[in-house]
C-alpha cells in the first residue's frame, strides 16, 4: 500500500499533468478509429490553425515590439598613411590618432553634437576663483588588460605631457597646471590663472600609469606599447599584420565589452592603411572598404559613392581658411581699402562649390560656429569686380591705362596693387589661389601664386613669417580661444598669429575672454572681437569645410553632427551598429 502521509498533496498531478497522462492519451486512441479521409481533414485543418496561430503572434509581436540595435558585424575603415604612435602624447599622423580615438579612453568627449560628455568621469568642480577643477572618477573601470583605473593614471598623464624631455606636442596645453590625486578615484587640476577653455584639456586621452611609469621619456619614444597599446577605449588590440617590410598594414580590433559607454554593437573594426587617397578610391571600388575620412570633396563626387555601397556623412569642423596679410613685406596691405576691396571681390559661394562641391559654408568671420548665422556678409552681387574698384578709385587708387594694374601713391612712393599669394600643394587650396587669383585680375591687382610641400610652407614660410599674403586655415576647436590666433603677443613664431595683426583694444578683449568663466559674458567678448577683426578688414575670410565622412550604407547608429578634429567621427563609435532586432518594452533596461 502507497504511504500517502509520505507523499506532498498533488505530487501526481504537479508531476504527471493530467492533459499529458489522461486527454492526450484519450485523443490518440481517439484519432485510430478515423477514417483516413476524417484523419487527412483533421490534420488539415491542425495545420490551417497553426498556420494562423503562428501569424497572430507575428503580427502582435510586429505590433507591441521594438526594433534595437544588435551586436555583431564587421567594419572596414580605410585610412592613409601608417600609425606609429598610438600614444596620446606622441601621435605625429592622423593615422595616430584616429587609432588614439578607437583604443583610448578619455575624462570627457564629445557629444557629436559640439558638446562635452563625460566618459571615464563621473563629475567635476569648479573653485569660484576658476583656478581648481576637482574631477571625480567612475569606479571599477578597467584598462584592456584588466587592471582598474584611478587617479594616479590620470595625474601620471599630465605630468609626462609636462615633461620638456619628451617634447610631447600636448605640453603646451599643460603649461601652468599642476594635477594631484585626492584619492584613488579623484584628481585636482591647479591653474594659475582662469582658463575659460580648459575643459578641453580634459579630452586628452588617459595613459595606464602601471605600463609607462618605469620608463623615461627617451624610453618611451622607442616603446612597442605605441604600436601594442593598451588603452580604455571602445575597442583592443586583436591582431596587427604587416607586410614584408615590417610596415604595419591593418589592425584588427575587437569591441572593448567593458567599455565604459557600453560594449559597441559593432564587434570588429578593421583598421585598413593605404599609402594614399587614390589607393582607398581602388580598394573601395573593389568592395574591400566600407568607409573613410579621407576622401577630398571632388574625388567624392567624381567616384560617385552616392549608390548603394555609401552615404555621406557631413560634420560642422571649426575651421576658418582665409588670406592673411602681412604688411611688412607689402605696403598693399597698409591700406584698409585696397584689403577691403580684395575681400569684396570675392565670390565665397563659387569657390564653396567648385573647390568644396558644395562641403562647406561661405566664411566672414574668425570664429565659425555650428549655430551661428552669418550677420557681417557682404552683399552678395553680381558685380563685384565694378563694386571692388568704385572702392579703390573712390579712396585714391588709380588705373594704369598700360599695365591695367591699380597704383596709389602713398607718403610719395608709387604703390602697385600686386602682391604675391603662398599657399600649402593641397589641390583644394591650389584650386582656392587660382580662383583668387582669376577674381583679384578681374578687379586691376597683379598677383603671382607660391606653392610649398607643408614642411617647407610651416619651416621657411610660416615661422618666419617670409610672405606677402598666405592662404591657409585656422583649427579654432570645439571651443574657439582665438587668442594665440590674434593676440598682438603672437605675431612671432611660435605664436599663430599669421595675420601680423595688432590691436591694443582686441588684445584685451582676448585676455578677458579666456579668463571668463560665464559663457554668456564670453560670448558676448568673442562678439565684440569678431566685429573688430572684420571692421579692422584684418583677414580675408573665406570658407569654413565641412568634415565628410564617406559611411557604408549598411551603417545605422551615426549621430554625429559636429567635430573638432576629423578623428571625432569615432567619438560615439560604441552606438553605431549593423544588425536590429525586436524586443519587447518590457524587456528593455
Amino acid at each position: 500500500m502507497r504511504n500517502n502521509f509520505n507523499t506532498p498533496p498533488n505530487e501526481g498531478f504537479l508531476r504527471k499533468p493530467f492533459f499529458n497522462s489522461v486527454l492526450l492519451k484519450r485523443l490518440t486512441a481517439s484519432f485510430k478509429f478515423l477514417t483516413a479521409k476524417e484523419r487527412t481533414v483533421l490534420s488539415v485543418l491542425a495545420a490551417v490553425f497553426l498556420v494562423n496561430l503562428a501569424a497572430a503572434a507575428i503580427k502582435i509581436n510586429n505590433i507591441y515590439s521594438l526594433e534595437v540595435p544588435d551586436y555583431g558585424g564587421v567594419l572596414n575603415e580605410a585610412i592613409v598613411g601608417a600609425p606609429r604612435f598610438i600614444n596620446p602624447l606622441l601621435a605625429a599622423s592622423d593615422a595616430d590618432r584616429d587609432m588614439i580615438k578607437l583604443v583610448y579612453g578619455s575624462l570627457f568627449e564629445s557629444d557629436g553634437k559640439g558638446a562635452l560628455i563625460p566618459v571615464l568621469a563621473e563629475k567635476y568642480e569648479v573653485s569660484e576663483d576658476g583656478l581648481e577643477y576637482s574631477v571625480y572618477l567612475k569606479h571599477g573601470l578597467k584598462w584592456h588588460d584588466g587592471q582598474e583605473i584611478k587617479s594616479g593614471d590620470i595625474v601620471f598623464t599630465v605630468k609626462r605631457a609636462k615633461d620638456s624631455s619628451l617634447n610631447s606636442f600636448q605640453r603646451a596645453n599643460w603649461v601652468g597646471v599642476e594635477a594631484e590625486e585626492i584619492d584613488d578615484y579623484a584628481a585636482i587640476f591647479t591653474l594659475t590663472k582662469p582658463y575659460a577653455a580648459f575643459l578641453e584639456n580634459l579630452t586628452l586621452p588617459i595613459l595606464p600609469r602601471h605600463i609607462w611609469e618605469n620608463t623615461t621619456p627617451e624610453e618611451m619614444v622607442l616603446s612597442n606599447f605605441n604600436i601594442e597599446p593598451v588603452g580604455s577605449g571602445p575597442y583592443k588590440i586583436k591582431k596587427i599584420t604587416r607586410n614584408s617590410a615590417g610596415i604595419i598594414t591593418a589592425y584588427k580590433l575587437k569591441a572593448n565589452k567593458y567599455f565604459v559607454l557600453g560594449e559597441p554593437y559593432i564587434q570588429t573594426i578593421n583598421a585598413l592603411f593605404f599609402p594614399s587617397e587614390d589607393k582607398i578610391l581602388e580598394a573601395a571600388r573593389q568592395g574591400r572598404v566600407d568607409g573613410t575620412g579621407y576622401l577630398s570633396p571632388s574625388n567624392i563626387d567624381n567616384l560617385g559613392l552616392f549608390n548603394n555601397s555609401f552615404k555621406i556623412e557631413k560634420m560642422f569642423l571649426p575651421r576658418v581658411f582665409g588670406v592673411f596679410f602681412n604688411s611688412a613685406n607689402n605696403a598693399v596691405f597698409e591700406n584698409k581699402e585696397a584689403r577691403k576691396a580684395l575681400s569684396v571681390a570675392i565670390d565665397r559661394k563659387f569657390i564653396v562649390e567648385n573647390v568644396l562641391m558644395g562641403y562647406g559654408a561661405p566664411a566672414f568671420s574668425p570664429l565659425p560656429s555650428i549655430n551661428k548665422k552669418i550677420t557681417y556678409a557682404e552683399t552678395e552681387k553680381e558685380d563685384r569686380a565694378e563694386e571692388a574698384k568704385n572702392i579703390l578709385e573712390k579712396n585714391g587708387w588709380k588705373i594704369n591705362n598700360e599695365t591695367g594694374i591699380y597704383e596709389k601713391e602713398i607718403n610719395k612712393k608709387k604703390i602697385k596693387l600686386s602682391f604675391t599669394v603662398s599657399t600649402s600643394n593641397s589641390s583644394d587650396l591650389v584650386k582656392t589661389a587660382e580662383i583668387l587669383k582669376n577674381m583679384w585680375e578681374k578687379v586691376g591687382a597683379a598677383v603671382d601664386i607660391k606653392i610649398f610641400e607643408i614642411g617647407d610652407l610651416n619651416q621657411t614660410v610660416i615661422r618666419k613669417r617670409n610672405y606677402e599674403a598666405l592662404l591657409f586655415g585656422e583649427v579654432l576647436g570645439r571651443n574657439p580661444d582665438p587668442f594665440a590666433f590674434w593676440h598682438s603677443s603672437q605675431r612671432t613664431d611660435p605664436g599663430l598669429n599669421i595675420a601680423m595683426y595688432a590691436n591694443g583694444s582686441v588684445d584685451k578683449i582676448l585676455e578677458d575672454a579666456r579668463r571668463e568663466i560665464n559663457v554668456e559674458k564670453r560670448a558676448k567678448k568673442y562678439n565684440d572681437f569678431e566685429k573688430r577683426i572684420i571692421e579692422d578688414q584684418a583677414a580675408i575670410f573665406l570658407y569654413s569645410p565641412f568634415f565628410v565622412y564617406a559611411a557604408p550604407n549598411f551603417l545605422k547608429g551615426f549621430e554625429t553632427d559636429a567635430v573638432s578634429a576629423p578623428q571625432e567621427r569615432f567619438s560615439l563609435i560604441n552606438k553605431w551598429f549593423i544588425y536590429k532586432s525586436k524586443v519587447w518594452p518590457i524587456f528593455l533596461k
